[in-house]
């Protein structure tokens, strides 16, 4: 169920951090912190979503549960090739998370 997209390639995954559900975030993460997270039509993966709407507390819980490879990396270009702390800083939203610890992170297991 986890995985079914819409007509827009959203999971339930996409639809909670875009709402800013935080409790949904989490549930999700713990059924299973390794399936990819996929881009929708327009590029957006559930990361991205929670940092272009400066949730410090969806990009965290994304961030500290999910390996990278299930993310796309931080390096993921989502739309106009914006990465999800482009999207955050250029958005206004400013998301205060130790980036370098998770980029770090990717680094390591990649």
């Amino acid at each position: 169920m986890m995985r079914v997209v819409n007509k827009n390639k959203d999971t339930a995954l996409h639809d909670a951090a875009r709402e800013g559900h935080a409790a949904v975030v989490k549930l999700l993460l713990e059924a299973d912190n390794n399936w990819p997270h996929e881009a929708n039509e327009v590029g957006e993966i559930p990361l991205y979503l929670a940092a272009e709407r400066g949730s410090t507390t969806l990009v965290a819980m994304i961030l500290d549960n999910c390996h990278p490879s299930a993310l796309g990396g931080y390096h993921h270009k989502g739309p106009c090739g914006r990465t999800p702390l482009h999207a955050a800083v250029q958005w206004g939203k400013p998301v205060k998370i130790d980036w370098s610890r998770w980029i770090v992170k990717d680094a390591i297991t990649s």
